[in-house]
């Protein structure tokens, strides 16, 4: 038993299929008059056409501009999030190692290099602000 799809019951086909098959049908050479010549060297284009592609390139480059911002921002409160995770953590152990007798420099180092990185990201935030 063969199956075959409604539409070539009667040997008839959809657009650019055989009859009878899932195969595409082959293309004629008249097929290709629709497609444009890219093989044309920029000076032979449209002035119309340049113009097009260089205010499509420019959106892209601002849209790239824009999506870059936010994955920066976005980027910049996770890791100031972070960076306050680390340095409340590192102060209760601090406090910890203090009341406990225990050393507690690691503690200090960790607990200044996060405020630092906190102060870092501050100013960098302040900054970027001010060029607005």
């Amino acid at each position: 038993m063969t199956h075959s799809r409604p539409h070539d019951a009667d040997g008839l086909a959809a657009p650019g299929e055989r009859a009878g098959s899932r195969e595409p049908a082959p293309r004629s050479a008249g097929d290709f008059d629709e497609l444009e010549e890219f093989d044309e060297p920029e000076a032979a284009r449209p002035q119309a056409v340049l113009e097009e592609l260089r205010r499509q390139e420019a959106e892209r480059r601002a849209r790239r501009r824009r999506r870059d911002a936010v994955s920066r921002k976005v980027v910049g409160w996770i890791v100031a999030a972070a960076l306050a995770l680390l340095l409340h953590d590192s102060v209760r152990a601090l406090r910890r190692a203090v009341s406990a007798g225990d050393p507690w420099g690691e503690h200090a180092a960790v607990a200044v290099a996060a405020a630092l990185g906190l102060l870092w990201l501050l100013a960098v935030g302040i900054r970027a602000l001010r060029r607005r």
